[in-house]
């Protein structure tokens, strides 16, 4: 039993927060939204074990850069009561962050969607630049080599060559899905969780969310790289399956589903 009271001391300035428990996919942590007067304004997450301190650092480093550009669009993580930016318990790391009051389902505007990514990519990309192949194609061609479909196959022929072109590899979200940029009335209010922040190709985030809200017309809204993103995000979408393969009824699988096939048609 997670002694939640015991977390929230760490904080001095939580005081009055209600907190409620909120559902999490499949990254491990335990995540609660913190209440005031019945408006949420902060968000409370319980790491899986394995994360380090090293870790957890780095993912603040860069939510603290994008915030400096970005200001509201991040959140903000919010100091202990020692000045850290988390605190320890029961072998467990946690942290808090802002809130952002918006709906991930809300009405998608993909061009603004997409122009914010854009000023992430900006925001984060001058710093840890690399000229690498991109770690994350070699991961995606990993993953698809185990599936014997031919969708999988297929992609994977496609997306092999890129294997050894050398690409500007810099800090990303890194797990950007529909579900992680926040939108109200077609206008982006925010960017959250960033626990997957890594070096890789930007090109990643581009083509995790706009093959979740997107369709292949929508390539040459980003206006470069189309023949590498298209194969990105049949890539992605068949490699975010595979992690619910134990599942495959579940509505995210469903969900998944219907976007590959939306762009497999395309």
């Amino acid at each position: 039993m997670v002694d939640l009271a015991q977390i929230v001391m760490s904080w001095d300035n939580l005081s009055g927060l209600v907190w409620h428990s909120i559902s999490t996919g499949l990254s491990g942590a335990s995540v609660w939204r913190g209440d005031l007067d019945a408006t949420p304004v902060a968000v409370l997450k319980r790491y899986p074990s394995s994360m380090t301190v090293q870790r957890l650092q780095s993912i603040h480093t860069v939510m603290a850069l994008a915030h400096t550009s970005l200001s509201l669009l991040i959140p903000n993580v919010i100091r202990t009561s020692s000045g850290e930016t988390y605190s320890v318990h029961d072998g467990h790391l946690c942290d808090v962050q802002t809130w952002i009051n918006a709906e991930p389902i809300s009405t998608v505007n993909i061009g603004v969607g997409l122009q914010a990514i854009r000023r992430l990519h900006q925001a984060v990309g001058h710093q840890y630049t690399q000229l690498r192949p991109a770690p994350g194609i070699e991961a995606r061609c990993h993953v698809l080599s185990q599936s014997n479909t031919l969708e999988a196959q297929s992609t994977l022929r496609e997306l092999t060559p890129w294997l050894s072109v050398t690409r500007r590899c810099h800090s990303i979200h890194g797990d950007l899905h529909r579900e992680h940029l926040l939108f109200q009335d077609g206008q982006v209010m925010g960017f959250i969780d960033f626990a997957a922040t890594r070096i890789d190709d930007p090109l990643l985030d581009v083509a995790r969310w706009l093959g979740e809200v997107g369709s292949p017309e929508h390539l040459q809204l980003w206006g470069e790289d189309e023949a590498l993103l298209s194969v990105l995000v049949r890539a992605s979408l068949l490699c975010a399956m595979r992690r619910w393969h134990t599942t495959p009824t579940a509505p995210r699988v469903v969900f998944l589903e219907q976007c590959l096939q939306r762009w497999m048609s395309g």
